[in-house]
């Protein structure tokens, strides 16, 4: 037998036609010749590998959000205290509100990937579950009776306090401008009202 790397051809011992194939075929090729027979997979075993695939990815899942909660709280506690002392401590709320939106996008989009995996294992379970024993729907989102999934409300949960991240940026940036006029509302308004021409 003749492997060689690339596009190239492969000569089988049984075959004298040549076939081109790229790198990955060759590396099929040649487990699927140590393997042999089992490479393939009964219906049986393709659904265990999928059901514990599937609790692999759905448990990193709910660990992943668990951090992010934890994380977002300690955020949330450091903008409180420093909300505490404003417009002194502007640059801290802000700097501490950047972190927040930043961390909810991250997290998001590691929830995304994480989610596309589970959906990959939800294929291959609704594809070899017995019919009369089907627990898991092939759709898209499936929620039985317009409840949400988990991932509607991770989402929602993402996109809540990545806007408050967003919004603490803005309501600092303000405090910012009030720091450059005095430090105070009442500061602002006086010197507003002084620059208005009589």
């Amino acid at each position: 037998m003749m492997y060689a790397v690339g596009m190239t051809t492969l000569v089988g011992p049984s075959s004298t036609a040549k076939v081109k194939i790229d790198q990955r075929s060759i590396r099929r090729a040649e487990w699927l010749e140590i393997l042999g027979d089992r490479a393939i997979m009964d219906d049986g075993r393709a659904l265990d590998h999928a059901w514990k695939y599937f609790h692999l990815h759905a448990q990193q899942r709910i660990t992943v959000f668990n951090f992010y909660v934890v994380f977002s709280g300690l955020l949330i506690t450091g903008i409180a205290k420093a909300f505490e002392n404003f417009p002194m401590n502007s640059i801290t709320t802000a700097a501490l509100g950047l972190i927040l939106a930043g961390l909810s996008f991250l997290f998001f989009k590691l929830d995304q990937r994480v989610s596309d995996l589970i959906k990959k294992a939800e294929r291959v379970i609704a594809t070899y579950e017995p019919v009369d024993a089907k627990l898991v729907s092939s759709t898209k989102d499936a929620a039985p009776n317009g409840h949400w999934t988990y991932g509607k409300v991770f989402r929602a949960m993402f996109s809540v306090m990545g806007a408050l991240g967003c919004i603490v940026v803005l309501v600092s940036l303000y405090g910012l401008c009030l720091n450059g006029t005095g430090g105070s509302v009442e500061t602002a308004e006086r010197g507003f009202e002084d620059s208005t021409p009589p």
